[in-house]
């Protein structure tokens, strides 16, 4: 029998991304790491993608057309990033 109360303390749990942006089917997100040095941002991407069975999914593989939406969404963590630095 499967726990639902330990399940949803693990939900809970689950640190968020401070920042998303989208792009097309290419999202960045900004997260907020705690270390015993300090705290820093660090910043993750991926892109959407529908497999043979029409299933959405996210890979960290990109096509050539979508570097200009990776850009876009990466200068978007940059300024976010900056500001919060400020």
């Amino acid at each position: 029998m499967r726990d639902f109360n330990n399940y949803q303390k693990k939900e809970e749990s689950k640190q968020l991304p401070v920042f998303n942006t989208k792009y097309g089917l290419v999202q960045a997100s900004v997260w907020q790491q705690e270390t015993e040095n300090g705290s820093f941002l660090s910043i993750s991407f991926n892109r959407s993608y529908k497999d043979k069975n029409d299933e959405w999914k996210q890979t960290q593989s990109l096509r050539v057309n979508d570097i200009k939406d990776l850009q876009s969404a990466l200068e978007e963590c940059y300024i976010y990033a900056r500001q919060k630095k400020e």
